[in-house]
């Protein structure tokens, strides 16, 4: 719509045009195109940050203030800028990791399961190619007996210590033959709680300790469901002020958790290839 200009207000507009003054019609322009490339600027500037931020909480070249520096710039939770991953990325990286590991030393891993459904593909993956002098296990799996749990135990719980008493039985027929050609051990135990946070802990001889974890949670809906955290695993080495703080929390749960319970709970089975050598 044409604006209507008061011949008092052109002669004004004028004189300021004489003087070198840019007309109002240029500043509005001016201002248009201004607020376009800064809102530009920022998107790619929070693309190319948020990359950025999940480079540094994985090479660690960058300090950890940038992630909360961008979190409190969008106004959400830091944990939802970084990367989340399944199973199958949980695997990938652990292979890596093992690449790096030099031959030597005590490979120690401490786990708490549900049902070990895929964590024993993860054993046996670390069996295959772990270079230590001992690769030990230490883990933690839900009760393979339902009767077990908490009365008000979700239906999903119940049917995970259903899958855990297929598992075990299967886990125990591999080690009644398992030979290893390398000083392995391992040793269970069964928890009958709720389970919360789960994953692994694995502590290399040559590099920091790293965490695979996730949590248990309900979600909400008209069938509501209590999910074991698919998706949403925390993959991220325990290093003195280079780890963010809400990763370290939850490594610091998931530490008091299987401290707690592997501290009073008895072994179910035990198997050291040291006991079969001749």
């Amino acid at each position: 719509m044409k604006e209507f200009v008061t011949p008092e207000g052109q002669a004004i507009i004028q004189r300021r045009q004489a003087k070198g003054f840019p007309s109002q019609k240029s500043l509005t322009d001016h201002s248009r195109k201004l607020s376009s490339e800064l809102r530009k600027s920022t998107t790619s500037y929070l693309h190319v940050s948020l990359d950025r931020i999940k480079e540094a909480e994985q090479s660690k070249d960058v300090g950890l203030w940038v992630v909360e520096s961008i979190a409190t710039l969008l106004e959400c939770d830091v944990r939802d800028l970084l990367p989340k991953y399944g199973l199958i990325g949980c695997q990938l990286d652990f292979a890596e990791q093992h690449s790096k590991c030099k031959p030597g030393g005590i490979l120690k891993f401490s786990s708490i399961a549900i049902d070990l459904a895929c964590g024993w593909e993860n054993i046996a993956a670390a069996v295959e190619l772990s270079r230590a002098k001992h690769t030990q296990f230490q883990l933690l799996m839900l009760t393979p007996d339902p009767g077990q749990l908490p009365p008000d135990a979700p239906g999903e719980v119940r049917a995970w210590s259903q899958g855990a008493a297929a598992h075990y039985q299967l886990i125990q027929g591999v080690l009644r033959t398992f030979r290893p050609n390398k000083h392995v051990s391992m040793e269970f135990k069964h928890y009958a709680s709720l389970p919360t946070v789960h994953g692994m802990r694995v502590d290399y001889y040559t590099i920091a300790p790293r965490y695979y974890v996730s949590e248990c949670s309900h979600r909400p809906g008209e069938l509501e469901i209590y999910e074991w955290g698919e998706g949403k695993y925390m993959i991220a080495d325990r290093m003195p002020n280079r780890t963010y703080s809400g990763y370290r929390q939850l490594m610091d749960r998931f530490d008091q958790r299987f401290q707690e319970l592997w501290d009073r709970l008895p072994t179910n089975l035990r198997f050291d290839s040291m006991d079969y050598e001749t």
